[in-house]
């Protein structure tokens, strides 16, 4: 079923209304928060239509908050390699971000550089045994 809600989210993210794209906003954090890594397969798709709806003029500073934070928790719980293909998209959405008038913005832009970071480089440390699970 998320194939088919991630569809549905890339087109109301493509729509006019701000407000329909701050409610998928906020129904992709649900669904994050609700069943990590579910998304993982459709990182490439989502981020690619983020970027899209940001970059819009039309874009509030409420929907900028609103992806950034998505975007956080969506690296946050996920595998790091789930978003290792969508640092290129991510990275300089952040930094946009980062430049922001609005410290809320502002803050939350350098909240996801952290989880970026930490999803390039994770924390702990991994064993070679490890590694190889994850791989296969």
């Amino acid at each position: 079923q998320v194939p088919s809600l991630a569809s549905a989210v890339v087109a109301q993210l493509k729509g006019k209304s701000v407000k329909s794209k701050s409610a998928v906003v906020a129904l992709l954090a649900a669904v994050c928060a609700a069943a990590p890594g579910s998304l993982a397969g459709e990182a490439p798709k989502l981020v690619a239509a983020l970027q899209e709806a940001l970059a819009d003029r039309r874009a509030t500073q409420v929907l900028k908050l609103d992806a950034l934070a998505f975007l956080r928790a969506a690296l946050e719980n996920h595998a790091p390699r789930d978003f290792h293909s969508q640092v290129e998209r991510i990275v300089p959405l952040g930094e946009r971000c980062a430049a922001e008038d609005w410290y809320k913005v502002t803050s939350e832009a350098l909240r996801l550089v952290e989880a970026l970071a930490r999803t390039m480089r994770p924390l702990r440390p991994v064993t070679a045994a490890a590694a190889a699970a994850a791989d296969a």
